[in-house]
């Protein structure tokens, strides 16, 4: 009787063991995939865009021409991330603070990255246009 308990007692680990080293044990194979589709955390809140722009500076949609023209915040002028070294001069000289923004926020940190090396010293990510 001890015996067949004990075949059993390993049959059962054995037969769990090779279930448990198929499977995943953890999310951490998912969990690079949800970080990267984060969207990048904005510079800049809903009240201190709204104050800079009242003070003078530039609102900047990085979208498409086509999702500009289907929503837009008033007053924001429309240039393309991927137009933006070849039409920095559109935006005034490099110290004019500017709020860049798109959808979901990774255009405009894209922007903002490309216009801080191209030396404009006042720029800020509000992020995606549901945060104005």
């Amino acid at each position: 009787m001890l015996r067949v308990g004990f075949g059993l007692v390993l049959l059962g680990i054995g037969v769990a063991g090779c279930a448990s080293s198929t499977a995943p044990t953890s999310s951490s194979a998912v969990a690079p995939e949800v970080k990267a589709d984060k969207a990048p955390t904005p510079s800049i809140g809903k009240a201190e865009a709204h104050a800079m722009v009242q003070a003078g500076a530039k609102l900047v949609d990085v979208r498409s021409p086509e999702e500009f023209n289907e929503r837009h915040i008033d007053g924001a002028v429309n240039i393309p991330v991927d137009e933006l070294p070849k039409r920095a001069s559109e935006l005034g000289n490099k110290d004019q603070p500017l709020v860049l923004y798109c959808r979901t926020g990774r255009r405009a940190e894209r922007g903002a990255k490309s216009l801080r090396e191209a030396g404009f010293t006042k720029v800020e990510n509000l992020g995606g246009m549901g945060n104005w």
